[in-house]
Parts: C-alpha cells; structure tokens; sequence
C-alpha cells in the first residue's frame, strides 16, 4: 500500500518553479531516500510534500487521503512528520517542553506514555530534559529534534538531510536512530546528500538532477558508476 503519492508534481517558491514533473510513490514500512546534487530540488520536494510551497501542477496523496491542497497543519494532523534541516528545535524553551510541543495534540496521559516510548529511542537526552535546547551541541540539537518528531506518531517521516553539518561520529549516530526508526516500521523520505550513506539506510533510491527524477530503483541495484554518470551528464550541461 502506498502512504505517499506525489503524480506530476511541479512546484517552486513565488512564481518560479523549482522541480518538474516529478512522479514517485512511497510503500508502508518503506525507507525512500531522494539524493542528488546541492540545487537539484531535493529539499523543495520535501517542502511541497508538506505544503510548504508554491504547487503549479500535479497531485499529492497521503494515506489515501488527496492532500494537494490542504496546509501544512492539516497535513500534520493527518500524519506527514517533517524535520527541516534547519532551525528544528525551539531554542528558548527546555527540551522536555520541544518534546511536549511534538506531542500537542495529546491528552496528558498519552503524552506522559509516548514520551517514555520516545525516550527509550533516544536516551541520551533523557537526563537533559531541563536544559534549554538553544544551549545544546549540533548534534544533540538533532536528537531532539528527531524525538520531537517522533513524538507526533507520524505515519510518514520526512527527514531533510538530518546529518548536514555534523561531525562524522555524530552522522554515525544519526544513522543508528533512523536504522532504529525503521526497524519500528516507519514509513521514511530520507533526503541526503551523501549518496553512499542514503543508499546503504534505504529500501530505494531517486537520484534528483535540475529539478527532475533522472535515476531511481532499489537502493543495493543502484551503483556509484550510476551516480557518477548521473552527477557528470549534470556537470557537463
């Protein structure tokens, strides 16, 4: 069963269309990674999953639900979890308080019990719940924003290169919390731009080049001579 469906799809920001045409599907319990070169339209095709953009043309469906055009709160609510790559976490406010702004919408003992599920994913934030998370590392600030995330029980999981600007032993632990992530079941997009780490946490791979689907197929079938005549017919354009 598909959770995601986006048919024909040309978005962009204002009047200017950024990705074209872009058709793809994500299964139940699968882990789609979307990778390709900075300015391909990775990110903006996240953004449009979730509302985010300006939508010219094209369809989007989400739990069998037609979602084009409803805003991002509705989208939410329905189940479509987002982490941007920036600006994830509320700086000012405690990270017990980020978990519980993640958990909103539920009735006090459903929030007490999901962040106890929450916490035993990510436990080395659980003896930091009092401390701001504008005072956090990188890296931390990450793992909180992942864990609010989960505190929505999305349905869908958008993560939109959660490893960008990180240490490389913090990407390692990134990658052991998304691995976790769907060993549970969860339904993922993973946007990156490390291509061979996205490949090796993915069921399939979409390979985005100037806006555009250019490559795509299961993850393990997809090679780096793929990659590289993909990035190099892009170069040479």
């Amino acid at each position: 069963m598909s959770v995601l469906e986006v048919s024909g799809v040309v978005a962009g920001y204002g009047k200017i269309p950024i990705i074209r045409d872009v058709d793809l599907r994500v299964e139940k319990g699968e882990t789609l990674a979307v990778i390709g070169p900075n300015g391909s339209g990775k990110s903006t095709l996240a953004k449009t999953v979730v509302g985010l953009t300006t939508l010219f043309s094209g369809s989007i469906r989400f739990d069998g639900i037609e979602v084009t055009g409803l805003p991002p709160e509705r989208r939410a609510l329905l189940g479509i979890g987002y982490l941007p790559q920036t600006r994830n976490v509320f700086p000012d406010l405690t990270v017990q308080e980020n978990l519980e702004m993640g958990g909103y919408h539920l009735g006090r003992h459903e929030l007490q019990v999901r962040m106890k599920e929450v916490l035993e994913l990510f436990p080395e934030i659980r003896g930091r719940l009092s401390q701001r998370a504008g005072t956090m590392s990188g890296g931390e600030r990450q793992m909180v924003a992942m864990a609010r995330l989960l505190m929505m029980s999305p349905k869908l999981v958008i993560l939109d290169e959660p490893s960008a600007g990180l240490a490389p032993k913090l990407v390692e632990r990134v990658y052991q919390k998304i691995d976790a992530m769907r060993a549970m079941g969860l339904t993922i997009v993973l946007i990156e731009q490390h291509a061979v780490k996205a490949l090796k946490h993915s069921d399939r791979t979409v390979v985005m080049v100037g806006g555009r689907i250019a490559l795509s197929g299961p993850s393990p079938e997809i090679s780096r001579a793929d990659l590289r005549s993909v990035f190099f017919q892009t170069s040479q354009r």
